[in-house]
């Protein structure tokens, strides 16, 4: 029989893992503050103001993105974010006045140019008006280029105002931190305080109802004007004697007063009262929006946010997010949840949020090269140019003294033992002490990864070799023929273990990828050229899973596969990932850690359709993941039945059918695969002394 081996690297086209998901700093980072003082949406987004400047999440894309005075606000404390025009937004800001958002960049207004005061509370554009509200310089607007203001000078009895709103009667409303309301109508100025029925001067909003009349946000619940009269709405009318915050009215002019006793809901009355009991993070809630969409926002004090949305609650604070896209490693506890070891910080996502914590949240360090899991899910990171360890035992942060300070490689036994590389020696912690191996254990200048099996063997790439731990006792694989000891094989390489104690190799100076079994090297790279490999793991079926560039594909970073057969995938969106480490979870989803964010896809997820080509033989399998059937197509014409077998992973037959030349031969040929379990398969098709292999996987 001819035997047609198909080098897959050379002929198939290039499928995609179809279900990647990509998480970045820009589309998981949520708020950068956990004080949201007020809610607009401009547009598709939805903008926050926060003690550490704005951030907008994007409705349309899914994105978050943040603005503070490193992108040209003129203070990172907003105290309000208000429309300017249809898609641009307005920052008041507490010191830096006010910075209006333009197409490329923020224009700022302050004592410089023509406010009275760096701290603007509020800020309002009626037509050609922009009036704002500031404490110690009044209320003033801008109006073709020229700024006026009202203040004591001008006969006021205070420059500290809070905010402003122009009612359907175009009168200007100003409530003060101390002296009540102003209005102002015809060019004439009013004033209302306690004196005339207000129940606090202290007025932190204002708003009109259903029927016109003027509400007032104190200190000591709800003051409503009418007519030059004022009653007030307290707890004996179903409302709050205490702050209310903000008036939200929405487009059916129900009121929503933010207090600190949640939310409370008004129309004609009473309609309900929102708590914590009702899904808030907190009572305290300082602003609300609903938007055009139909989510509800929820801003608090120091809890950040709260979004109702699709009957669901998610909840957003300073913490929310990935704070880097530069993702040096991860692990995936029992739970699900995955962690990662990030340049600023370290990351947890749950399922439905990322959560990050670095020295802001109390860490000693925010940069992170490594992370580990022990059995009992108690991670360790390896800070970043930095000794020690820090441990995270699912309650609190640690640190452990001890580590070296770099890492090169870092692993953990199935023993639960740490292991770290540095230049010169290698560290183990045990979880109680620490242990330094160095040159007089056989270490040299220059140690690399670190590989370990579920036997309890420990494997370090030396400058010497393989040096590999077990039963307490070190030894020494050489290095591929060839791959000559030094440097290069020992940080430039790369190592994991796979099943029946099986380890694989990356040789820099080879180019080759290296399979260790019975004490023989083997070259497994069928003719890649590796320029580079950043990671190596095998999956829980023992598929090796290699990231890295291979010159024979292209010059960019990508991933690949071997089981018997090598192939490769893309990243969509990403054009030229930088891949630093992979890992599985507990679903066997595949994960890359890049420069560029976190990305993870199902294993199964192959793309679309696979073609082999051999000897000007064509097949194509498809689709592929499969369910029910794949369909063959091919431009080889048999004279003889065709055997088309099925074998699982480990060689085992798992299906063989019979199809007779005249089938065959119409070009395409549908193949039941129902009855295989999940998993990878090899495809063999034999036809007048001609083999031809493929592969496919049954989802």
């Amino acid at each position: 029989m001819k035997s047609v081996v198909l080098l897959l690297f050379a002929f198939i086209s290039v499928p995609v893992f179809s279900q990647w998901t990509i998480f970045t700093q820009a589309n998981t980072q949520g708020l950068s503050g956990s004080m949201v003082s007020s809610i607009i949406q401009a547009g598709d987004k939805i903008w926050f103001s926060t003690e550490k400047g704005l951030c907008a999440f994007d409705n349309f894309t899914g994105y978050w993105s943040s603005y503070n005075v490193n992108n040209g606000l003129g203070a990172n404390f907003v105290n309000k974010v208000r429309p300017y025009t249809q898609n641009y937004v307005m920052a008041a800001t507490n010191g830096g006045g006010l910075s209006i958002q333009t197409s490329t960049s923020w224009t700022t207004y302050n004592t410089s140019n023509g406010l009275e005061s760096q701290m603007v509370y509020d800020a309002r554009l009626y037509g050609s008006e922009l009036w704002v509200a500031t404490y110690g310089g009044g209320v003033g607007y801008r109006y073709q280029g020229v700024w006026k203001f009202f203040n004591v000078d001008s006969g006021l009895v205070t420059n500290n105002f809070t905010c402003v709103f122009k009612d359907d009667w175009d009168r200007m409303w100003f409530g003060t931190f101390d002296a009540g309301v102003y209005m102002l109508e015809n060019n004439v100025w009013s004033h209302i305080s306690v004196s005339d029925g207000l129940s606090s001067n202290f007025v932190a909003d204002i708003n009109s109802d259903n029927q016109g009349r003027i509400w007032f946000a104190t200190n000591q619940g709800i003051s409503v004007w009418e007519n030059g009269s004022i009653d007030v709405l307290n707890a004996s009318y179903g409302l709050t004697d205490g702050m209310v915050y903000q008036i939200y009215r929405d487009l059916n002019y129900h009121m929503y007063l933010a207090t600190d006793e949640g939310v409370y809901e008004w129309f004609n009355g009473p309609v309900a009262h929102l708590t914590t009991a009702d899904g808030l993070k907190s009572n305290k809630v300082i602003s609300v929006l609903r938007s055009t969409w139909g989510d509800w926002y929820y801003g608090h004090s120091g809890d950040g946010l709260s979004v109702f949305k699709d009957v669901n609650w998610l909840y957003y604070d300073g913490q929310t997010g990935l704070k880097s896209n530069y993702i040096h490693d991860g692990v995936c506890l029992s739970d699900g949840t995955v962690w990662l070891a990030t340049y600023n910080g370290v990351s947890r996502y749950s399922g439905k949020q990322w959560k990050t914590w670095n020295t802001d949240q109390g860490l000693p360090y925010n940069s992170y090269t490594n992370v580990v899991k022990t059995s009992s899910d108690s991670l360790y990171f390896k800070p970043y140019y930095m000794p020690g360890l820090m441990q995270f035992d699912g309650l609190a942060f640690s640190v452990i003294d001890g580590a070296p300070s770099t890492a090169y490689g870092c692993a953990i036994s199935s023993e639960d033992e740490i292991w770290i590389s540095a230049m010169d020696i290698v560290y183990t912690f045990d979880g109680v002490q620490g242990t330094m191996y160095d040159a007089s254990d056989g270490f040299g200048s220059y140690n690399g990864e670190i590989a370990c099996d579920s036997s309890g063997k420990v494997y370090v790439l030396g400058y010497y070799g393989i040096h590999c731990m077990n039963n307490g006792s070190w030894s020494m694989i050489d290095y591929p023929e060839g791959s000559d000891p030094g440097y290069y094989s020992a940080v430039c390489g790369s190592v994991c273990t796979g099943k029946n104690g099986k380890l694989y190799y990356y040789s820099y100076q080879l180019r080759k990828i290296f399979i260790y079994e019975n004490g023989v090297w083997t070259d497994i790279s069928m003719g890649r050229n590796w320029n580079n490999v950043s990671s190596m793991i095998t999956d829980i079926n023992g598929v090796l899973i290699v990231a890295g560039v291979d010159y024979s594909v292209s010059y960019q970073s990508r991933i690949f596969t071997y089981n018997g057969i090598w192939k490769y995938y893309d990243i969509p969106g990403i054009q030229y990932p930088n891949i630093t480490k992979i890992f599985t979870d507990t679903l066997n989803n595949l994960w890359a850690c890049m420069n560029e964010g976190v990305a993870f896809a199902p294993m199964g997820e192959l793309g679309v359709s696979e073609t082999v080509s051999s000897n000007n033989i064509t097949v194509q399998v498809y689709p592929n993941p499969a369910s029910d059937f794949v369909q063959i197509v091919s431009d080889l014409r048999a004279e003889a039945d065709v055997i088309i077998s099925i074998y699982s992973n480990i060689g085992t037959l798992m299906q063989r059918n019979n199809v007779s030349s005249d089938e065959w031969n119409q070009g395409s040929v549908q193949l039941p695969v129902s009855n295989l379990p999940q998993g990878v398969y090899l495809l063999q098709m034999n036809a007048d002394g001609v083999s031809v292999n493929s592969t496919i996987v049954k989802q």
